[in-house]
């Protein structure tokens, strides 16, 4: 039992080691696998209100097939508070998001190990304010760069938030509109 357990503490550490070493990224041929995490910030949207992104904190994975990239994302912008007046003086309220979505693109190598990606994320933008939530459909065009650095990547990404059906108050609903901008880091199979 005791040379069962060092051969296969053996062959762990050996996969470990040809892991940690430095190679192409194509490991499993055509197919690419990518998770990460990012943090970034989104723009303020409407000049009256509080905003709803701010500082994000969030993940995403994908699979990425003959250049072609298919993945999930998943952020939180913690967004920011504001007074709200009331019969009886303000009461301070919350504004914050999360977003859940698919996001698809297409990835261009530029030189061996700097890839550019533009894509389309799409999904759910929960929006809450205060005690209250509600979902809204999110559109956010962009484009993401990678530095390839073996299995783990840096990244950055550049986009055009676009959440629908925001209610104004007057039986109407406009869109709100915010840039955001994150950092990546993640391991690419």
């Amino acid at each position: 039992m005791k040379s069962f357990a060092r051969l296969g503490l053996s062959a762990l550490l050996i996969g470990l080691s040809f892991a940690a070493l430095e190679h192409d990224a194509q490991a499993l041929g055509p197919v690419d696998v990518e998770i990460g995490a990012r943090v970034g910030v989104g723009t303020k949207p409407d000049s009256g209100t509080a905003s709803p992104f701010g500082l994000g904190l969030g993940a995403r994975g994908g699979v990425s097939f003959f250049h072609f990239y298919g993945g999930l994302s998943a952020i939180h912008y913690f967004g920011s508070s504001t007074d709200l007046p009331t019969a009886s003086g303000t009461v301070n309220s919350h504004y914050s998001s999360t977003l859940l979505g698919v996001e698809l693109g297409y990835s261009i190598t530029i030189v061996p190990k700097l890839l550019l990606r533009p894509q389309l994320g799409i999904g759910n933008a929960s929006l809450s304010f205060g005690d209250t939530s509600h979902g809204h459909l999110y559109l956010e065009p962009g484009l993401t760069a990678l530095l390839l650095l073996g299995n783990l990547y840096l990244g950055a990404d550049a986009n055009l938030l676009a959440v629908t059906g925001i209610a104004t108050g007057d039986n109407q609903t406009k869109t709100y509109a915010a840039l955001t901008a994150h950092a990546q880091i993640g391991l690419r199979f």
